[in-house]
């Protein structure tokens, strides 16, 4: 039970950390956030464009992927990294 509790508390922290990153860079990088939107944008480009994904369902994956999420994803699998670097040296390994 603690370790479905934990790695839910890791997960909420985690889009929240992601998202206070995004707005912090926003309020105080936005010429660089800008450049990451961009950066987004192209890899969901060359996603939809390299023939991997089918002609039928190429709409949905624009709908469910875009590259304001992918930027949003990026930072969040960053802060979930973090947390477990942060996590890892309080956490015990005996059971």
């Amino acid at each position: 039970m603690t370790n479905i509790l934990l790695t839910s508390v890791n997960m909420f922290l985690s889009v929240l950390i992601g998202a206070f990153a995004i707005a912090v860079l926003g309020l105080y990088a936005p010429d660089l956030l800008f450049i990451f939107f961009d950066w987004g944008n192209v890899v969901a480009d060359k996603i939809y464009h390299t023939g991997l994904i089918s002609s039928q369902i190429v709409n949905i994956v624009r709908f469910l992927i875009n590259g304001e999420q992918m930027v949003f994803l990026t930072f969040i699998i960053i802060a979930r990294v973090l947390l477990s670097l942060i996590v890892m040296p309080f956490r015990n390994r005996e059971a």
